[in-house]
């Protein structure tokens, strides 16, 4: 994380513009930027699981279907899902990824908290 938080600063520094891209699945360009791009794909897998709250932290480039068979070494799992499991969690939860169900809510909804990096290049939570 520490060399993209640099990485992010420096490009920040000379007005640059990054994007990331997590799995690459969008019908849109946003995934060709103009100027840089960071991929998430290296930043998968799960970081942590508190079995008292019965919550995980994952990477933000883990792709949805990694996140179910993660979790079921723990005895958990998502409350609801959308179709498509070739999403990273990031933009799964970015776009407003939802499952089915009228009384289950997106993917989103089941996020706690999360840590970020800014468009200056410092990781915030």
């Amino acid at each position: 994380m520490e060399e993209i938080c640099t990485f992010v600063s420096q490009v920040y520094e000379k007005k640059g513009v990054v994007r990331s891209v997590g799995a690459a699945h969008s019908f849109s360009p946003v995934a060709k930027p103009e100027q840089h791009l960071v991929s998430l794909h290296h930043m998968r897998g799960l970081l942590d699981v508190d079995a008292v709250t019965q919550q995980a932290t994952f990477w933000g480039g883990t792709y949805l279907h990694e996140v179910g068979p993660i979790l079921a070494r723990y005895n958990l799992a998502l409350e609801n899902m959308g179709d498509i499991a070739e999403q990273t969690i990031a933009g799964a939860i970015s776009t407003g990824t939802h499952g089915t169900g009228l009384k289950l809510t997106s993917l989103s909804n089941q996020v706690v908290k999360w840590g970020f990096i800014d468009g200056q290049g410092s990781y915030r939570k």
